[in-house]
């Protein structure tokens, strides 16, 4: 009788625990998909004058801008690209977070807002083995995705030839942005880079330190099980792109927590006072993430 009352009462305990963990999908999910006043016609026009390219290495990009414009017609621009002047207005990059892409409802909303208070073109890309992004995808590869940017960087500034005037990093694509910036400040501290483009980075809701925290936690008991039964689990995609399903497997996860990639603490102190980069951090007061 003890074992079956013993028994009820730990699946009561799952069940419930079940519960919240959909209940903080839901939230998190409305937070996404939550619209301000006029974003949803900033967004109608925004997705009407987006261009899309498949770079050389495979990633998947979007540009918009206030008006219709496509990536060969934003070359064009460019009177004399010898000179070596940006003659363009600037870039922004968006990065997306772990296992999302670039058409996410948060990062399109920040574009439409981006757009609606500033001049510039917004460039959003799907990091490999996401979203629309060729190669194959792996949990916590926070040195690639900081490749990834290099290059979409390179391309704006050498192919589009325009200036990167900030890159935003959403969650995971956070520290691989606050990475990026940690690179080149080295380098113009050793003096290999005189003239750093870009400077400004926005860390949006990157990880923190927080204590006792363990990333296979964040995909629920059932996960959890399946670890430990297979060594593995997959979960498919939420973010418009049914085919892709992740492969995260244990190896994989125990890793995780030790990268120093992956705590935006560490990163930001590495980031050099007497460097020209600067990185602007926001996390919101109802983030149960990274609280």
């Amino acid at each position: 009788l003890t074992q079956v009352v013993g028994e009820n009462k730990q699946n009561e305990e799952n069940t419930d625990e079940n519960k919240n963990t959909e209940q903080k999908k839901k939230k998190r999910g409305s937070i996404f998909k939550k619209l301000s006043s006029g974003s949803k016609k900033l967004l109608q026009e925004q997705k009407a004058k987006e261009e899309h390219v498949e770079l050389e290495n495979g990633l998947a990009c979007s540009l918009v801008s206030r008006e219709a414009i496509s990536f060969e017609k934003l070359k064009k621009q460019v009177s004399s690209p010898e000179s070596g002047k940006f003659k363009t207005k600037p870039v922004i990059i968006l990065c997306h977070g772990a296992m999302s892409w670039r058409n996410q409802m948060l990062l399109a909303n920040i574009s439409a807002e981006l757009l609606a208070v500033l001049d510039v073109h917004i460039l959003r890309f799907d990091f490999t083995g996401n979203g629309h992004s060729k190669g194959e995808w792996r949990f916590g590869n926070f040195t690639t995705e900081s490749e990834d940017l290099s290059k979409v960087i390179d391309f704006v500034k050498n192919s589009l030839r325009c200036q990167v005037g900030c890159v935003i990093g959403h969650s995971q694509g956070a520290a691989s942005v606050l990475n990026y910036a940690s690179h080149i400040a080295n380098q113009e501290i050793g003096g290999e880079k005189e003239d750093v483009n870009p400077k400004c980075f926005v860390n949006l809701a990157g990880r923190y330190r927080v204590p006792g925290w363990d990333p296979l936690t964040t995909f629920g008991q059932e996960r959890q099980l399946e670890v430990m039964k297979n060594g593995f689990f997959t979960v498919n995609s939420e973010w418009g792109d049914d085919d892709r399903i992740f492969k995260i497997t244990e190896e994989a996860l125990g890793a995780y927590k030790f990268q120093r990639a992956a705590d935006t603490a560490k990163v930001i102190f590495r980031l050099r006072r007497d460097s020209s980069v600067r990185v602007l951090t926001i996390h919101g007061y109802e983030d149960e993430v990274v609280p």
